[in-house]
């Protein structure tokens, strides 16, 4: 007897509904846009969202439709991220300068 498995090799398919302004003052409140992952062998994909801080490698957890202030001046990352299964992964990243 043989068990026969497909090997899925094709990452999820990340989309994000905006985009953020790439240099915002400080103080800046943002509505985290939305994203769907859809994938060829899964029916869902979870996505997740990150807001990383570059100089000190602070990641903040953030939902998307929520707000979230800058407070500090810096080099940000608004990293999403999903994978399927087969743990094919997909990602999108908008850099943010806050000054």
């Amino acid at each position: 007897r043989f068990i026969y498995k497909t090997v899925d090799e094709t990452a999820p398919v990340l989309t994000v509904e905006k985009t953020i302004i790439e240099e915002i003052n400080n103080g800046t409140t943002i509505i985290v846009p939305n994203a769907t992952a859809t994938d060829n062998v899964d029916t869902e994909c979870k996505v997740y969202v990150y807001i990383t801080k570059l100089e000190t490698g602070k990641i903040y957890e953030v939902a998307m439709g929520d707000t979230f202030q800058f407070t500090v001046t810096g080099n940000y990352q608004l990293r999403y991220f999903t994978y399927d299964s087969d743990y094919n992964r997909a990602e999108y990243v908008m850099n943010i300068k806050v000054k």
